[in-house]
């Protein structure tokens, strides 16, 4: 839990998050997954879940992007 919410202060902190401020912890991830070449597979229990699935679609992290958020993973191992 610590690794999640340091990883979003460094995503909130670093990125380009001015075009989208709701963007969330879990679309940040699955986006970074795509980015790195895998197919994610989500569980879908509730409505909320698949609107926030469906926030994951139009955008991408950038190559800066997803090297910050690889540099801020190091840092917590």
């Amino acid at each position: 839990y610590v690794i999640t919410l340091f990883l979003r202060f460094v995503f909130q902190q670093n990125l380009a998050k001015e075009n989208n401020t709701d963007i969330t912890t879990t679309q940040v991830a699955w986006n970074y997954v795509i980015a790195k070449g895998a197919v994610p597979l989500a569980e879908i229990n509730s409505p909320a879940q698949a609107e926030e699935l469906v926030g994951c679609l139009g955008w991408s992290l950038s190559e800066k992007e997803v090297s910050i958020l690889e540099s801020a993973a190091d840092l917590c191992s």
